[in-house]
């Protein structure tokens, strides 16, 4: 599927010459609106999935020469670039209405011709066209655990992909349905599945190709995993165990017993039940036994555990504490006999979590230094293909993506990496399920992006006679941004020689998207504040 031709392979290694430009200019316009973006909590409610996720949508809808995107207040503001720049606010149902939560729910937006589509909080997302509006249902997609809203993540004349999260007990997939939309109802044309969010998407008409980290799948039918009826979590010294209890179970109807490697919980009833199903609630799992004589996986001191008691305004709280007889230890399970309930990370478990998750995080969530996994840059790349009738077919090279063009490029090509070098390869025209082509290579390109301390995302975009990479690196220390665009021309016949460099400061703080405006050669980079334009920036 992406077989690399050796004519345009080369062993050199190739440098990149620095080409300042004396024309070159910034200009940079004050937004009359903050862009939405994560608040700092977003890494205590999201998991890992779903912040990359977020990550990967983009964040202002580009059409030629305008730029829209979602202000902190929830409505739309668009920004028409000519030889000056205007801007034009737009109010939404979401505007003033806190809908959206900056640290769990993020509005994203897509342009279908003169149509918006904004995500919304759970089934729906918002249609707007001009000043009206209205609320579109997916209908019934079945999902095994809670389902989050759904993303726009393209959007071609009256159709659109959408995505969401699904969070389950243990993991967290992704729906992927395509819908067309008619009579302002949106019809599922096909649905499919996968452990990662989609990082590339090239639709035509009802066929698509999608990439992710993992392979794209039809939806399973498998029965999904039970909910789990507790909680459990531990530090060095202790196993804590919560069980959620109605409001009507009473704290004299506990009964708990502790001893060196096991417990006994049990609620006890003036008034006998008689079941005929299995228990599903934490309150018929105790008044039928399930937690008596149970062995843990450890052995605890069992004078110094003890239970409370935390009564809520919806339920009530049973809180086991164990003290663990050899600190340290790290237990894999609460159970001896493993019944497959995962452990809730605390504080210090995800604190390390999201220092390793920090390069695919945007604007505040950003943080200096990283660990050197970090410095092998891309990302596994599983390209799959599905048909009108939702059949998956997949490719079966195992390729590293680095970046994909951005919309105003000539074409839809991706950068894939190959060593230190980086492979542009071109979807086959018309779409179906064959070879990509493989157009030019970019020299060193992969071992220039690790050099950089936090250089994400890449975008990649092509003219008539140049092909750039251009990379942001943010310093948060500084509130700087330094824009790498790197250039080498088009040799479709031989490998490519060595290419330009520029590098352009910019004191505005964390780039959140780039679009360019091929008839005047600018690089527009949108900040949570202000709208930063690089003139002559992609000339030779």
């Amino acid at each position: 599927m992406f077989r690399a031709l050796p004519s345009l392979s080369s062993d050199a290694f190739e440098a990149y010459r620095l080409a300042p430009r004396e024309d070159a200019c910034t200009r940079v316009y004050p937004l009359p609106k903050r862009v939405y973006v994560h608040s700092a909590e977003a890494g205590a409610k999201l998991g890992y999935k779903e912040l990359k996720a977020q990550a990967g949508y983009p964040v202002a809808a580009v059409m030629q020469n305008e730029l829209s995107y979602v202000a902190q207040d929830g409505s739309l503001v668009h920004a028409t670039i000519d030889m000056d720049i205007s801007f034009r606010a737009q109010d939404t149902p979401y505007t003033n209405a806190n809908v959206f939560d900056g640290s769990q729910y993020m509005p994203t937006l897509a342009r279908m011709n003169n149509s918006w589509l904004l995500s919304g909080t759970g089934t729906s997302f918002l249609v707007m066209r001009g000043e009206t509006h209205i609320h579109v249902e997916v209908p019934g997609v079945e999902h095994h655990g809670e389902a989050m809203p759904w993303h726009a993540v393209h959007a071609q004349d009256s159709s659109a992909l959408l995505q969401r999260a699904v969070r389950r007990s243990s993991s967290t997939y992704f729906d992927v349905v395509y819908v067309s939309l008619s009579d302002d109802r949106a019809h599922i044309l096909w649905h499919v599945t996968c452990d990662h969010p989609v990082s590339y998407t090239l639709c035509h008409g009802h066929r698509a190709l999608l990439a992710a980290e993992t392979p794209i799948s039809p939806p399973t039918q498998d029965t999904p995993n039970p909910v789990p009826w507790y909680a459990w979590t531990q530090t060095s010294d202790d196993v804590t165990c919560t069980f959620t209890l109605p409001l009507s179970v009473n704290k004299h109807d506990v009964r708990a017993t502790f001893m060196p490697q096991e417990f006994c919980l049990s609620l006890c009833t003036p008034h006998a039940r008689i079941y005929d199903a299995p228990p599903q609630s934490a309150e018929e799992h105790l008044l039928q036994g399930t937690m008596e004589n149970c062995t843990l996986w450890a052995s605890i001191l069992a004078d110094e555990s003890t239970w409370s008691w935390e009564t809520g305004p919806h339920n009530v709280k049973l809180v086991l504490h164990l003290k663990k007889a050899h600190p340290g230890t790290r237990w894999p399970s609460l159970l001896a006999n493993d019944d497959g309930v995962p452990e809730t990370l605390d504080d210090t478990d995800m604190a390390p979590m999201m220092n390793r998750l920090d390069p695919y995080t945007s604007s505040r969530l950003l943080q200096d230094g990283l660990e050197d996994e970090d410095f092998d840059m891309g990302t596994p790349w599983h390209l799959s293909y599905i048909d009108a009738n939702g059949t998956v077919l997949h490719a079966q090279d195992q390729v590293s993506f680095l970046a994909r063009s951005i919309p105003s490029s000539r074409d839809p090509a991706v950068l894939l990496k190959h060593d230190v070098d980086g492979h542009v390869f071109t979807p086959p025209s018309p779409l179906s399920f064959s070879p990509w082509t493989h157009t030019e290579t970019v020299p060193a390109i992969s071992y220039v992006l690790a050099s950089k301390r936090d250089a994400h995302p890449v975008y990649l975009y092509r003219d008539k006679s140049m092909t750039w990479i251009i990379a942001v690196e943010t310093r948060m220390s500084t509130s700087q941004s330094l824009v790498y665009v790197y250039g080498i021309g088009h040799n479709e016949a031989s490998p490519s020689t060595s290419g330009l460099c520029r590098i352009i400061p910019l004191e505005v703080g964390p780039v959140l998207d780039v679009m360019v405006i091929p008839s005047r050669h600018e690089l527009v980079c949108l900040c949570e504040s202000s709208l930063a334009i690089i003139t002559h920036a992609l000339l030779q």
